[in-house]
C-alpha cells in the first residue's frame, strides 16, 4: 500500500482511539490508532496494513453498514412525519 501523504500517526492509540480495522501492524507490531487508515501502509515499516481481499471485504462491510444506517434514518424520518400528521389531526382547529 501507499504511504499516507500526511505521514500517519505514531501515538500508539494514546491520543486517538485504537483503529477498529487495523489495530496493529502485523509486520512490525506498531499499535495503530484510528488516524492510520487501513488502505495506507504502516507509517513505521511501510508494510501494507491489509491484504487486498481484506480491504475489499471491509469496503463491502462498510457499504452494508452505510446502507443499513440510511434505511434506519429514512424509516425514522417517515415515522416522524406520520407522528406529526397524527398529532395535527388529534386537536380540533380553532375557527
Amino acid at each position: 500500500g501507499a504511504r499516507d501523504p500526511k505521514g500517519g500517526c505514531f501515538c500508539k492509540a494514546r491520543i486517538h482511539d485504537l483503529s477498529p480495522y487495523t489495530p496493529i501492524c502485523k509486520s512490525c507490531g506498531l499499535v495503530l490508532c484510528a488516524v492510520n487508515l487501513p488502505f495506507y501502509a504502516c507509517p513505521s515499516c511501510a508494510a501494507p496494513l491489509m491484504a487486498p481481499s481484506a480491504r475489499e471485504a471491509l469496503a463491502l462491510q462498510l457499504s452494508d453498514q452505510i446502507d443499513a444506517t440510511l434505511a434506519r434514518e429514512e424509516a425514522a424520518r417517515l415515522q416522524a412525519l406520520e407522528d406529526a400528521r397524527k398529532a395535527a389531526g388529534a386537536f380540533p382547529s380553532l375557527s
